[in-house]
């Protein structure tokens, strides 16, 4: 005679309750994950806002360092996002016969989030 296995009382497999437990841990491991990139992205784009203004400044600083002591005027410009102003103070502070260049950047975006970034040279009338 063949006998049947009682199939009522087996532990075989996953309640609702354990399988319920488990997708809602594993959500919010995604949703953790899912803010994490979120951030990442921030932060990315940010550091590239700031190379770029870093950029600029560098760029403005060459053309500034390039004229004749005399020469050396503030001003600033805007272009995109970016806005960088430059101030040249003709002091003899710290060192004697120089021009003092602070740059600014700013940066906008959406009305919101403004970076500043800002630099200081010096020019001497020697070189």
């Amino acid at each position: 005679m063949i006998k049947l296995k009682n199939f009522t009382n087996s532990n075989k497999g996953f309640t609702i309750m354990e399988t319920m437990v488990a997708l809602s841990l594993l959500g919010v491991g995604m949703m953790a994950m899912t803010a994490m990139q979120i951030k990442s992205m921030s932060s990315t784009t940010t550091s590239e806002i700031i190379t770029q203004s870093s950029i600029k400044g560098l760029d403005i600083y060459e053309k500034l360092v390039a004229k004749s002591y005399d020469n050396i005027t503030s001003d600033s410009t805007t272009e995109d996002i970016y806005t960088v102003k430059w101030d040249v103070s003709a002091a003899d502070t710290p060192i004697p016969n120089t021009k003092t260049i602070t740059i600014t950047m700013q940066t906008t975006r959406g009305g919101t989030r403004n970076e500043e970034l800002s630099f200081v040279y010096y020019k001497s009338d020697k070189f």
